[in-house]
């Protein structure tokens, strides 16, 4: 994964955001095809982060694992599999989050955000 800041754009969220598409798609068709008036799309993002330290500089580092999770409700509930994303998080001079698979593309990010 690239370096890159964290929101729903984010590479590590692609599953995330195309299982909510077809969740929206199925609900919608279900509640057409069984006459039903109301139907429920539910979306979460467990976050887990471990602080870490880079063994040659001290430099902390956290370790981040996104656990998203979709689920439908059309009369019955349902939920379609997203799988967990780990990366490394650092914020920047604003305190925002920055993610990257590898520190060398994270050092390079902050490097550039002036950080």
């Amino acid at each position: 994964m690239k370096p890159q800041r964290l929101n729903l754009d984010s590479e590590a969220l692609v599953e995330f955001r195309q299982s909510l598409d077809a969740a929206l798609e199925i609900v919608t068709c279900q509640l057409v095809r069984r006459k039903m008036s109301a139907g429920t799309v539910s979306a979460k993002v467990n976050i887990h982060i471990n602080e870490r330290a880079d063994d040659k500089t001290g430099e902390i580092y956290y370790q981040m694992v996104l656990e998203p999770n979709v689920s439908m409700k059309v009369g019955a509930s349902d939920k379609l599999k997203c799988g967990k994303k780990a990366a490394i998080m650092k914020q920047d001079n604003q305190g925002r989050p920055l993610i990257a698979s590898e520190q060398i593309g994270m050092d390079e990010l902050m490097e550039g955000e002036g950080a």
